[in-house]
Order: structure tokens, then C-alpha cells, then sequence
């Protein structure tokens, strides 16, 4: 387990992921073996929330092209 500690050793990296990733919540995490840095671990920038997304009013859009005009058709016109 860590202890507040931004320093792992490649061992802890392998056998307790779940406290190193809780680590990188804090910040950087520097990874080492035998004593030595062989890397530094950093957080992904987390994404913006997304807003929600609404659909377009295609009644208005039409109303707006086409005014208060309705087109009528016969299905026989399309058939061959």
C-alpha cells in the first residue's frame, strides 16, 4: 500500500495498481527500480463534461423553407 508517498517501485506498480492509480489523483508518480527513476506517471487530463445534446426542431425548419404550404403526394408517383 502506498502512504502518501508519489514514489513506487516496479514491484508495487505490478501488485498493487489500484493504489498507485489513486496516487495519480495527487499528481505525478515516479516509478523506480533498483533505486533508480525509470519513469514518471501522469494523470490524463480529464475531458470536459459533455453538454447534453438536444435534437434540431425540423417542424420549425420546414415551416421556416416552406411556410404554411403542405405538399401532397400520392404514393403511386415514387412506384415505377
Amino acid at each position: 500500500m502506498l502512504h502518501m508517498s508519489t514514489t513506487v517501485t516496479v514491484r508495487q506498480l505490478r501488485h498493487d495498481l489500484k493504489s498507485v492509480e489513486q496516487a495519480l489523483d495527487k499528481g505525478p508518480v515516479k516509478v523506480t527500480k533498483r533505486g533508480k527513476i525509470v519513469w514518471t506517471i501522469t494523470p490524463a487530463k480529464k475531458p470536459a463534461p459533455a453538454s447534453k445534446w438536444t435534437p434540431p426542431d425540423f417542424t420549425a425548419r420546414s415551416k421556416k423553407i416552406l411556410g404554411d404550404r403542405v405538399d401532397t403526394f400520392d404514393a403511386r408517383d415514387f412506384i415505377g
